[in-house]
C-alpha cells in the first residue's frame, strides 16, 4: 500500500525547533512580525486560530505575540494530529549564532547628527579598516553634519534614501 508516513502529520516539530534555535534578537523579530501581521487580520476567529497554532509551537512564542496584540488567553485550542517532538536547538539554524565573531568583510554604518563627536568618528575611521571592514557615515542630510565644535562630518549616505548596497 502506498501512503504517507505519519511524520507528514507533524506540523509543529520543525517550527518549534526553528523558534528555539533562534537568538533573542531573531526571536524578537519573529514575534514582531507575527504581531504586525496578525494585527492586520480583521477576522477575530483567524487571529484566535493562528495563536492556537503558535501555542503548539511554543508557549513563550504565543505569550509574547499575545502580549503584543493585547489578546492574552484567547487562543483557540488546536489538538495536533501528532504530538510535537522536543529537539535540541540547533545554532546552525540561526544567522546570528552561526555568524563569525568578526567584522572582517563587513560595512559598518555610523549614524551621525549635528553635535556628534568628530574625534570619535575619526577614531572609528582609523580602527574599522584595521579590522578589515569599511566605515560608512550615515547622516540626516547627504551634505553631512556639523560636529561638536563646528567641524563638518561628510556623509556617505542620506538616512532616508541611501542605497541598500553601495559600490565597493
Amino acid at each position: 500500500m502506498r501512503e504517507r508516513s505519519e511524520t507528514f502529520a507533524d506540523h509543529y516539530s520543525q517550527p518549534r525547533l526553528f523558534w528555539r534555535s533562534m537568538s533573542e534578537p531573531e526571536q524578537r523579530h519573529i514575534v514582531n512580525a507575527f504581531t504586525f501581521e496578525l494585527s492586520k487580520v480583521s477576522t477575530v476567529a483567524i487571529r484566535k486560530r493562528m495563536r492556537g497554532h503558535l501555542a503548539n509551537i511554543d508557549a513563550e512564542l504565543l505569550g509574547r505575540v499575545e502580549d503584543g496584540l493585547g489578546m492574552k488567553g484567547q487562543a483557540e485550542r488546536i489538538t495536533p494530529a501528532v504530538k510535537p517532538i522536543d529537539m535540541k536547538p540547533s545554532p546552525a539554524l540561526s544567522l546570528i549564532l552561526k555568524a563569525p565573531k568578526t567584522i572582517e568583510g563587513r560595512r559598518i554604518g555610523v549614524l551621525v547628527t549635528d553635535g556628534t563627536d568628530a574625534a570619535l568618528v575619526e577614531s572609528l575611521r582609523a580602527a574599522v579598516p584595521k579590522a578589515g571592514a569599511q566605515l560608512q557615515i550615515v547622516a540626516p542630510k547627504i551634505g553631512g553634519v556639523a560636529a561638536k565644535g563646528g567641524k563638518r562630518i561628510a556623509a556617505d549616505h542620506f538616512l532616508a534614501g541611501g542605497p541598500s548596497r553601495s559600490p565597493k
